[in-house]
């Protein structure tokens, strides 16, 4: 799924590049519209990347941070594209364990979270960067993807790294530190400046 929409972008991304280049006055209205498309499909397009890649680590933010916390997360993948850089905290939003048998199934689902993302992070990153390379050419629209993807992924791990550390702190030696993962985060930024 994200293939095809990487085509269908791809071919969108070159109208709104073409004709804003060259005639901005005549296809003003039109612009706009192919430019909020482009947009909608960006956001879309970086919610089926983390889903594809990133699967155990979106479904722990949706069942512990619910959809407050998702709202945060598009909210913060949506602002990249104007070059904020952001890491939201959520020491405060983290809620109470209903029950032994919830807190052991968010044990498991700690273990298996991390897991995944400690040993295929970086490596899932680079084969997303170049998807999007491959498809949109080292351009604006490659940037903003990127940017709002890597913001994403990083308010994905702030939450879980926040919630592990609040309900199972024995646990937190085992998980890469956010400042790790924030400075790897930065690395791959610059190889989307660049």
């Amino acid at each position: 799924e994200v293939d095809s929409l990487l085509y269908f972008m791809t071919g969108i991304d070159f109208i709104f590049s073409d004709f804003s280049d060259n005639s901005a006055a005549i296809f003003e209205e039109d612009l706009k519209g192919v430019e909020k498309e482009l947009n909608a499909n960006i956001e879309k397009l970086v919610e089926l990347a983390l889903n594809e890649n990133f699967r155990s680590l979106v479904d722990f933010v949706k069942k512990y941070g619910g959809e407050e916390k998702q709202k945060q997360i598009r909210k913060l993948s949506n602002s990249s594209a104007m070059g904020q850089d952001n890491y939201v905290h959520t020491k405060n939003q983290i809620g109470a364990q209903k029950d032994d048998e919830d807190d052991h199934n968010a044990a498991t689902l700690i273990k298996d979270t991390n897991t995944e993302f400690k040993e295929h992070w970086n490596k899932r990153v680079d084969t997303f960067r170049e998807k999007c390379l491959n498809a949109f050419g080292n351009n604006n629209t490659f940037k903003v993807v990127l940017n709002s993807m890597l913001n994403s992924l990083l308010a994905y791990y702030g939450f879980f790294y926040d919630y592990v550390k609040q309900k199972d702190p024995s646990s937190l030696s085992f998980l890469l530190p956010i400042h790790a993962v924030m400075k790897d985060i930065q690395n791959h930024k610059k190889k989307v400046a660049s």
